[in-house]
C-alpha cells in the first residue's frame, strides 16, 4: 500500500459519502466528510476494505493503493 498523505480522498462502499484525510498516527486514520458534518476513525488497513480511492492529496497518480474494483492484469500471456 502507498502511504497516504493529508488531502487524500476516499469513497465509503456502504454509504458513497466522500472522505478527505485531516489527519494520520500510526496504524490510525481520522477522514472527515466533504461537508465536515462527520467524521471517521478507521485502521489503514480497513481502507482497502471498505473504501474506494477517488482523488490523491497534491501529487500524481500513483501505483500500489487499488480499490477492489480496479484490478491490475497480472501480464500472464
Amino acid at each position: 500500500m502507498m502511504p497516504l498523505i493529508l488531502g487524500d480522498k476516499f469513497k465509503s462502499s456502504f454509504t458513497g459519502k466522500v472522505y478527505a484525510v485531516k489527519s494520520i498516527g500510526g496504524q490510525l486514520v481520522l477522514l472527515e466528510s466533504d461537508d465536515q458534518l462527520s467524521r471517521v476513525l478507521t485502521e489503514k488497513d480497513c481502507l482497502r476494505s471498505f473504501y474506494e480511492r477517488v482523488t490523491q492529496g497534491n501529487r500524481p497518480q500513483e501505483p500500489g493503493f487499488d480499490s477492489p474494483n480496479e484490478r491490475k492484469d497480472s501480464g500472464a500471456a
